[in-house]
């Protein structure tokens, strides 16, 4: 029992840690720190996950391989680990491909292993927002009353911005996109779990989201909530739906209104520039490499980390723009459709928690244009912990009747 709640324990930091670690990690690596050193500052968190998880196999309480997307998780990580065989890549290149290829799928297995409880991810959800929120205002503060020289000395660069000069608020994350699709996994599941002030933190974040200048965030959180609306409209009908429509006027307004008052052109708001023509470009690049790769890698992939982030730090690189055709590219058709499954699987699990399913769909939209789920394992973590924790629903009340019996 000690170890099952010193698992519990172990994710709880990770969640409340992984998603303020920019806030110590730029300064350490502006002023300059060991190689060795700054990766084992990096990425402590993967030691911890990967320790829980074989932990786990020993103590847990309750049988693993009882959902489906328990079996299709672990199909796509057989699958991802098994393409070093016809990938002809080095061991050290499968496990950075691993390592950005499956990480949403191990938190998901380290929160199973560990019956990580919803109730105990809320209330860490409710500390970590708000934080995340002031850090974020706290820099569009700082960025209107500092001079570059103090940005500098404290790490917090402008250095995200859309055409017309105009910063991009990333707060404690690696940048903008990573700040947005974090935001849209807590909002979109504490929006239906809290009520009352707390979702004055909630209405923020979103206005965060619309500062980060994201596109596939904005997006994402758009579809969310008109699916939340339809959800409304279809259980307690039209008038229900009413409020949440207001609420995506007054979304629509606030984007319009700061990009007037940042003097943006809107069509740059849309295209970034040149960044549209990158994706497209990607896009084309993808279809290609698709086109003429064999029958047998199209349907199993190229191998972990021959696309996306992975292929920058282990060349050649191959950025597809899309966490949708990176995963394509690495494990094929079947990898593809098997991760597909365990996410629709997870949305039917969460039927009970409206929250949970917004968050999958926001998540599944931005991860269409960007590669969210490789390149922000600070929200992949968070994203497979919560679902993990959902999962685990059923069996954690049954475990609880057992002990009262």
């Amino acid at each position: 029992m000690k170890k099952l709640l010193l698992g519990r324990w172990a994710l709880a930091l990770v969640l409340i840690v992984l998603p303020l670690g920019n806030l110590w990690l730029r300064p350490i690596a502006q002023h300059g720190v060991d190689g060795k050193a700054f990766f084992a500052i990096s990425y402590w968190y993967e030691a911890v996950l990967l320790i829980a998880i074989v932990l786990g196999f020993g103590v847990h309480r309750l049988k693993l391989l009882t959902k489906w997307t328990d079996y299709f998780a672990l199909g796509v990580i057989i699958l991802a680990s098994m393409t070093i065989f016809w990938s002809h890549r080095s061991i050290g290149d499968e496990i950075v491909g691993l390592r950005y290829c499956i990480p949403v799928l191990c938190a998901y297995f380290a929160a199973r292993l560990f019956d990580f409880d919803l109730g105990m991810f809320t209330k860490i959800a409710r500390i970590i927002l708000p934080i995340v929120v002031v850090v974020a205002f706290v820099q569009l503060l700082v960025w209107q009353f500092s001079s570059d020289g103090f940005l500098d000395a404290i790490s917090w660069q402008r250095e995200f911005q859309i055409p017309g000069n105009v910063s991009q608020v990333y707060s404690s994350f690696a940048g903008p996109n990573q700040l947005a699709s974090y935001l849209i996994v807590l909002s979109m599941f504490l929006w239906r779990e809290s009520v009352g002030r707390y979702s004055v933190w909630i209405y923020l974040s979103w206005f965060l989201i619309v500062l980060t200048y994201s596109r596939s965030a904005l997006l994402g959180l758009l579809v969310a909530l008109l699916y939340a609306a339809f959800i409304d409209w279809k259980e307690k009908g039209y008038r229900s739906a009413i409020p949440l429509l207001g609420v995506l006027l007054v979304f629509g307004v606030t984007q319009l209104a700061v990009t007037h008052l940042a003097d943006v052109q809107s069509t740059d708001v849309f295209t970034h520039g040149e960044s549209q023509t990158g994706h497209v470009f990607a896009l084309r690049d993808t279809a290609d490499r698709m086109e003429h790769s064999s029958f047998g890698m199209v349907l199993f992939g190229h191998g972990a980390g021959t696309a996306g982030p992975a292929s920058i730090a282990r060349p050649p690189t191959f950025i597809p723009e899309s966490w949708i055709l990176q995963i394509l590219y690495e494990i094929g058709l079947v990898g593809l459709a098997a991760y597909l499954l365990f996410f629709a699987y997870a949305f039917k699990f969460s039927k009970a928690r409206a929250g949970v399913q917004l968050a999958i769909v926001g998540i599944l939209i931005n991860a269409l244009f960007l590669h969210i789920l490789a390149d922000n394992l600070a929200m992949a973590v968070t994203f497979g912990i919560l679902i993990g924790a959902m999962v685990n629903l059923p069996d954690t009340a049954k475990l609880k009747r057992s002990r009262a019996h």
